[in-house]
This record gives structure tokens, sequence and C-alpha cells, in this order.
């Protein structure tokens, strides 16, 4: 028990001690004030979505699929070797998916971008220059007096080998293109005036801008400087034929013919 006497300050009583309001003090470590303890509080850490950049493809600038190599073959036609016909080359593209042959204004664009440094549209224009470049194009063309007409994935058409009388009792094989029932999915006329000569090569400067901006997609002065100048070659009047090009080393030749020797499917890539 604690004695009544008056206790001087400090006193040790037991394990307390007396302040100067006479109040004990613990003196054990009780008497300190434990600081209370938290649970670690967890941040979640902030998640930014990743970027990332979109690689464009060559497919992304012309908006095609473009087969990356030509095929190319020989048929024997008639007496002789030729090449793949238009109608039996489109039927083939279009069991793999595609739609059509190239435009020549694709060509020019593939050709722009070759140029310009982008190396998978160099290494599709260098295919382009396969066999001279001897492929159809996606069009038919027939003359009409002082008009040109362009006749756009025409379909229809059928090659036929004509025996015709060539003195004598000789004759000669003719392959031809019976275009009389096609169907097509649009055509463009252009006046050409009476003085363009059918079977010439004509420089495609000496014909309308409307004309000459259909076929190259663009004017004059942005046909990539790098490549040889288009000419035209014009059918007989009356007369439709499949459209077809040949890279050579001087010129374009954009040519109504019988055969070429290569074709690619071309498919519109809707994004």
């Amino acid at each position: 028990m604690y004695s009544n006497k008056p206790r001087q300050l400090g006193t040790l009583i037991g394990d307390e001690l007396l302040d100067s309001s006479g109040i004990l003090i613990p003196k054990k470590e009780e008497f300190y004030i434990q600081q209370e303890k938290k649970e670690p509080v967890e941040i979640a850490p902030v998640l930014y979505p990743v970027q990332r950049i979109k690689t464009i493809t060559l497919e992304d600038k012309l908006g095609l699929r473009v087969e990356p190599n030509p095929k190319t073959r020989q048929t024997r036609i008639g007496t002789g070797k030729r090449a793949v016909p238009y109608d039996i080359g489109l039927i083939e593209i279009k069991e793999e998916g595609y739609d059509r042959f190239l435009l020549f204004s694709e060509i020019v664009e593939i050709g722009r971008l070759a140029y310009s440094g982008d190396k998978d549209a160099g290494r599709l224009y260098s295919s382009l220059t396969i066999n001279s470049g001897d492929e159809w194009l996606g069009l038919v063309m027939e003359r009409r007096g002082k008009d040109l007409i362009f006749y756009e994935e025409a379909e229809g058409i059928k090659m036929e080998a004509i025996l015709l009388p060539s003195g004598g009792s000789k004759r000669k094989t003719v392959i031809r293109y019976n275009s009389s029932k096609i169907s097509c999915k649009d055509s463009r006329v252009f006046e050409i005036g009476d003085d363009k000569i059918s079977g010439m090569d004509i420089p495609l400067p000496l014909f309308g801008s409307a004309l000459i901006g259909y076929l190259i997609g663009c004017d004059l002065k942005d046909y990539p400087q790098k490549m040889p100048g288009p000419v035209i070659c014009l059918p007989p009047d009356k007369e439709r034929v499949p459209v077809g090009f040949a890279i050579l080393k001087d010129r374009i030749k954009i040519n109504g013919d019988a055969v070429y020797r290569g074709f690619r499917g071309v498919k519109k890539i809707i994004r």
C-alpha cells in the first residue's frame, strides 16, 4: 500500500513516478504514445494505352492488291506459239479472287512511288518490266471515226482464230477477238480527230488533255520523268481490241493486240 506521507517530486513509487501535478506517470514503455501501425497503401500503376505506329503498306498507298509477279507462259494458238489470250487470263485471275488487270494510271502511280524511293513499289515496278513489260491492261479500246472509246473491266470477249485466204490455195491464221457481246463496268469516249493514223505509235502528248489525264491519272507535268514516255497504237476503225502495254527503253507502248505474254490480277482494297 502507498503511504499517506507527502511525496517528493520524482519519487519512485514502484514502477511509477510522481509528476508536478502529483499524477503518477508509468515508467514503463507503455507511457510513450505508440504510433498506430498502418497497412501500406498499394497505389495502382497508371496504365497509358500503347500507341502503335501503323506501317503504311504499298497496298494502303495504292488502295489495291496487286499480284507481285506476272503470270507468263506460252500457249499454242493457230499455227504458232503465242501468249495467253485476254479472255483466258481474265478467267484465271477471277478464279483466284482478283477482279481485273492493271490500268495504265496505276502503273504510272507505281512508277512514281518507285522513283520516289519506295522499295516495295520499286520491286513491283521492276516486275512490270519483265518480258519488256508485256502484259494485259484492264481495258478494251475501239476507234470509231474521230472518237476513241475505252471500255473498263470488259467481259464476254472471245478470241477466235480465223483462216483467211493469202493467195492461191494458201491460207493464213488471223487471231481476232469477238467483242460484239461484251459487258463492261464503264466506258469513256474521247474525241481524237481524224488526223491520227491507226497502227502507228502516236505520242500521248499529241492527244487531248482529257484523254491524257484518263490514261495516266495525272497531268503530263506530274508524269514521272524517269519513266519512258507513253505512246498509243490505235486499232483499225470500228474494231474493239483488248489493250496491253509494253515497257521499252525509249517508250511505253499502249496497244490493242491479240495476245500478250503476261497478266496479273488486281483487286481493290476497301479499308
